[in-house]
């Protein structure tokens, strides 16, 4: 009878560790928000540029410290298009519908094939430009990048365009 008692606390005391071990790591999963910046799409009918990244890239860590931040801090994008980073390693994606989906299946709509990648795509994911796949050469990097942009501006405007007439 002692050792049916002594048992039982350790039982209770195994059953709330695995149970706090699960809910951590349910925590400690990943995802991108990339619901919320299509909101912000849809209310100022500007693109989104989604930027593709992963962790231990030295050629994503380029873009993003090379481009894509000093385009965010100058502020000369800021009524041309919203900027979206997405880390291909995160686990889940909360696409443009709200739907929480995997993140290999939200790259796939875009045949993600290499990072760094840049798509440019309207509220709803519906790539706007050519996608500027990998880094290439740096040189040409910033022109390739604002001709996407470039070519997404003027689909959006020729779309708002029709929607107002």
């Amino acid at each position: 009878m002692i050792k049916t008692i002594i048992n039982i606390p350790v039982v209770v005391l195994l059953g709330l560790l695995i149970s706090s071990h699960v809910i951590a790591q349910q925590q400690d999963v990943e995802w991108v928000n990339i619901q919320a910046i299509a909101e912000q799409a849809a209310e100022s009918g500007l693109p989104i540029v989604l930027v593709f990244v992963e962790e231990d890239c030295d050629d994503c860590e380029t873009v993003l410290q090379e481009f894509i931040r000093p385009m965010q801090r100058s502020g000369d994008y800021r009524d041309i298009v919203l900027f979206k980073v997405v880390n291909t390693e995160y686990d889940k994606v909360r696409d443009f519908n709200g739907d929480l989906v995997t993140t290999d299946a939200f790259t796939g709509r875009y045949n993600l094939e290499l990072t760094p990648s840049v798509s440019i795509v309207d509220e709803h994911g519906k790539q706007l430009a050519p996608m500027v796949a990998g880094l290439g050469n740096a040189d040409f990097y910033s022109s390739s990048l604002d001709e996407a942009i470039e070519i997404a501006r003027n689909r959006t405007r020729n779309k708002n365009e029709k929607i107002h007439h």
